[in-house]
Order: C-alpha cells, then sequence, then structure tokens
C-alpha cells in the first residue's frame, strides 16, 4: 500500500507480506505473513492476529484492539493504549520510542506481552501530564536506555508515580526520568 487507508474488519483473513510505504492499514482478523512499515505509512491495530513479524519504521497504534505477532521489531513509534495489549511471542525489540497511548491520564494500564529488548537509543514513554499510569511486561526487560515517567511529588499525604512493572528479569543500564506534574 502506498497511499490511501485499508481497512479490514471481523473475520477478514489477509494471506501474504504486507508493507506499507505510505497511506495506513487498519486491521481485524488474520494475517498470515509478515508486516512492515516503513515511515510514514502507519497501521492502527483492531484486534489483528498474525502469524508472522512486524518490522516498523513508522507508526503502530495498538488503540482499538489488540495485536498478536511473532518477533516485533520497533525502529519508529510503537504507541500502546489503555487496556491494550501487545503480544510478541519471540519478543519485542525496541530501538525506537514505545509510548503509552489514549486513555485518561493518570488511570492508563498497557501491556506488552513477552520480552523486550532495547537498542542504544531505545526509549519507554509514559509522559502524558499525570502520574499512576502503568506499562506491564510480562517477560524480561533488557537493555532499554531510557524510561520517562510522571511524578506527582508534592502531594500531602503522599505522591504517586507512573509505573513500569516487569514480571521477568530487568537488565541492562537505565535512566528514569521523572516529569513533576500536579495530579
Amino acid at each position: 500500500l502506498n497511499t490511501g487507508t485499508l481497512t479490514t474488519a471481523g473475520t477478514a483473513a489477509i494471506v501474504g507480506n504486507v508493507t506499507l510505504n505510505g497511506g495506513s492499514l487498519s486491521g481485524a482478523g488474520t494475517l498470515t505473513g509478515d508486516l512492515t512499515i516503513a515511515a510514514p505509512a502507519s497501521y492502527n491495530a483492531g484486534g489483528l492476529v498474525q502469524t508472522g513479524n512486524v518490522t516498523n519504521n513508522g507508526t503502530f497504534n495498538v488503540a482499538t484492539g489488540n495485536h498478536s505477532a511473532g518477533t516485533v521489531v520497533n525502529n519508529g513509534l510503537l504507541t500502546v493504549a489503555d487496556t491494550r495489549m501487545l503480544t510478541a511471542t519471540v519478543g519485542l525489540t525496541n530501538n525506537g520510542i514505545v509510548n503509552l497511548g489514549t486513555g485518561t491520564a493518570g488511570s492508563i494500564a498497557a501491556t506488552i506481552a513477552g520480552d523486550v529488548t532495547g537498542g542504544a537509543n531505545s526509549e519507554l514513554r509514559l509522559r502524558n501530564g499525570a502520574a499512576g499510569d502503568s506499562l506491564t511486561v510480562t517477560g524480561n526487560l533488557t537493555g532499554t536506555k531510557t524510561v520517562y515517567v510522571d511524578g506527582a511529588l508534592n502531594v500531602p499525604g503522599g505522591g504517586s508515580v507512573d509505573t513500569v512493572v516487569v514480571n521477568g528479569n530487568l537488565d541492562g543500564d537505565v535512566t528514569v526520568r521523572v516529569r513533576p506534574v500536579v495530579n
């Protein structure tokens, strides 16, 4: 797809590899093959179950449904919205930015199911102007370089901070940057 918008719904099935060079794809159903998202293209997950791999160099939004794939390589912007889950059965390699998406700031809870490996300039961003959001990684988190969170630290009786929950092992040098906010 080079321009325009392609939307799949319900039980739609795409067989073969898909490359987005421009435009956007909004998907539900199944994809048997690999998905490549080139900049400036975007993909909006709507509940697509994929048996192949994803390479993102553009924008990958897990917003209106969950997404399941084998290996996910993020070199662009990957956004996971409130109550949504990105399942990377083989793992997620993040060389770009993983960002929290839409939801009520201060109560967003997003999940990445699988291991997450961060590259040299990788980022996890939970900043949206309100503390209390969470991102859960069900596997290991290794190599991630910078985690950005909001923190309401000047609150009588105690404050709150965004959280990253890692159910597996945490390994690598990580810098956590807290932005003060008022909830």
